[in-house]
C-alpha cells in the first residue's frame, strides 16, 4: 500500500464524515466503504461507518461493522459504546451494560458512557445503579446536559419531583430552548398537582415545538383540572388533527387511551388508540438475555 493510497484513503474517510455531519447518509456510506476498500486496516473507518448505519436504523450492519473494528481494535471506545447503543435499542440490556462498563474501563472521563450505562439499567428497573451512573456524568462535566436530565427523570420516577424539578430548572439554565426538559418539567408539576406550572412548562414546549402531539395532549388535560372549557375545545380539535396523522402512519399516538377516553367519547376512535397502544407494550415486553 503506498503513502498516496492511504492518503487518498484518509481523504476519502473525512468526507465521509463530513456528509455524516450533514446526514448525506447514503453518500457517506459510499464515501467511507470506499476509504475501507482503499486501506482496510483502520478500525476508526469501520466506526464512522458503523455510525451511519446506526443512523438510518440499518442495525444489522451496524454490529458487523463495529464488531469488525474491534478485531482491529480490541480496545476501541467507540466501538464498545455504539454495540452498547445497538444492544440497548433491541432490549439487551445486560449485553448493553457489559459493553458500556468495558468502554468505561478504557476511558473512565466519559461522562456520555455513564450516561449510556445509567439509561441501560434504569431500563433494567435498577434506579439506584442509573441514579449513581447520571450522578457521576454530572460530576464529571457540571455541564452535560443529558446527564442532568436523566438525573431528573429518575429523581421523578423515584417520586423525588421537587428534585427532578431542580434538575429539569438547571438543564434550561444550560439551554433555554431544551424542549425534553421544559416536557418532563411538565410531567414533574403535573404529578405535584401545580396545574399552573405545569401548564406554562407544556406552553414553553409549543412555543418552540407548535406541533409537539406529547405537550398538546398533556396541555388538554391541564386545562381540564383546571376547567378551562375555551382552552379545551381549542385543543382538542388540533389533538384529533394530530392523532388521525399518528393513526395514518401507524405510529403509537401520544396520547394514552385512558386519557382519550377522558378527552373523546368516539368508539371507533378510542378502540384504534388502545389497539396501538397495546400493540407497542406487547413489542417492548422482551427478556434481557443474560
Amino acid at each position: 500500500m503506498t503513502q498516496h493510497a492511504a492518503n487518498h484513503a484518509a481523504t476519502l474517510h473525512q468526507e465521509g464524515c463530513l456528509a455524516l455531519v450533514q446526514k448525506e447518509y447514503r453518500r457517506a456510506i459510499e464515501l467511507i466503504k470506499q476509504a475501507i476498500k482503499e486501506y482496510p486496516h483502520d478500525f476508526s473507518y469501520y466506526n464512522s461507518l458503523a455510525s451511519a448505519y446506526y443512523d438510518i436504523n440499518e442495525y444489522a450492519k451496524a454490529m458487523a461493522t463495529y464488531q469488525r473494528a474491534l478485531t482491529l481494535n480490541p480496545r476501541s471506545f467507540e466501538s464498545l459504546v455504539g454495540l452498547g447503543q445497538i444492544y440497548k435499542k433491541h432490549h439487551r440490556y445486560q449485553l448493553a451494560i457489559n459493553h458500556y462498563v468495558k468502554a468505561i474501563a478504557l476511558d473512565p472521563n466519559q461522562p456520555m458512557a455513564y450516561n449510556n450505562l445509567g439509561t441501560a439499567f434504569r431500563a433494567q428497573g435498577n434506579i439506584t445503579k442509573a441514579l449513581s451512573c447520571f450522578r457521576k456524568a454530572i460530576e464529571l462535566d457540571a455541564n452535560y446536559k443529558p446527564g442532568i436530565l436523566n438525573l431528573g427523570n429518575a429523581l421523578q420516577w423515584m417520586n423525588d419531583f421537587r428534585g427532578a424539578v431542580d434538575c429539569y430548572h438547571r438543564a434550561l439554565s444550560l439551554d433555554p430552548d431544551f424542549v425534553t426538559a421544559y416536557l418532563n418539567l411538565g410531567f414533574a408539576y403535573q404529578a405535584m398537582k401545580e396545574t399552573d406550572n405545569a401548564i406554562q412548562a407544556f406552553r414553553n414546549v409549543l412555543i418552540r415545538e407548535p406541533d409537539n402531539s406529547t405537550a398538546l395532549v398533556y396541555l388538554f388535560h391541564q386545562y381540564q383540572y383546571a376547567c378551562d372549557w375555551e382552552q379545551m375545545d381549542r385543543l382538542s380539535k388540533k389533538i384529533d388533527h394530530v392523532l388521525q396523522k399518528e393513526i395514518q402512519h401507524d405510529h403509537v399516538p401520544a396520547e394514552p387511551p385512558f386519557l382519550n377516553i377522558s378527552r373523546c367519547m368516539d368508539p371507533h376512535l378510542n378502540y384504534l388508540i388502545a389497539r396501538l397502544w397495546s400493540r407497542e407494550i406487547k413489542r417492548n415486553v422482551v427478556m434481557d438475555p443474560k
